[in-house]
């Protein structure tokens, strides 16, 4: 049952997949090695200051790749 539930949840989340999986990571290390959780952030919030300066006249917001950003940031 729990295995079903998982699929279809991969299913219905597969367009943000690797975001979600980044996010699963970075949770993860947080709790485990504070410092790593430290770099990977560091390495995350570049990405999206990188993809903001490439779209300076749109709103950042809409360039995020999935919502679970905006909750834990």
């Amino acid at each position: 049952m729990l295995t079903n539930q998982l699929c279809d949840n991969h299913v219905l989340n597969s367009r943000w997949f690797s975001e979600f999986e980044v996010m699963k990571l970075m949770i993860y290390y947080h709790f485990k090695y504070k410092r790593l959780s430290l770099i990977l952030s560091v390495v995350v919030n570049h990405r999206i200051s990188m993809r903001h300066k490439h779209l300076v006249l749109k709103n950042h917001t809409m360039n995020l790749p999935s919502s679970c950003r905006q909750d834990f940031f």
